[in-house]
């Protein structure tokens, strides 16, 4: 059952590291397409319905170029009763180099 939403309420946002990495490509993916979901990733997503923010930050999920694993984690999400039509996924920094990092997101301190 969805949190009940404060009154005044314009929009709720949520951050959640979902710790879903995966341990090697493509993993994360068959996880998220088995039946039934299980796991963690069964968590993850009862957990997302159950509070239904309007938008939802989401980390420690693995990346891919064609957006597949996201892509299903949305279709696990409708099919609990939490939409979200609209998905964006930066490439991560890790093992990135530290110099490019540097230069191209300058650290402040």
């Amino acid at each position: 059952m969805p949190l009940p939403r404060a009154e005044g309420t314009l929009l709720r946002i949520a951050t959640y590291n979902t710790e879903l990495s995966a341990k090697g490509p493509g993993l994360l993916l068959r996880t998220l397409r088995a039946e039934p979901l299980a796991g963690r990733a069964a968590w993850v997503v009862s957990e997302l319905a159950r509070v239904d923010p309007d938008i939802a930050v989401l980390q420690g999920i693995d990346f891919d170029h064609d957006g597949r694993a996201l892509a299903a984690l949305a279709r696990r999400l409708e099919e609990a009763g939490a939409p979200y039509p609209y998905r964006f996924a930066l490439r991560p920094n890790a093992g990135m180099c530290k110099r490019f990092l540097a230069r191209t997101f300058p650290i402040l301190t």
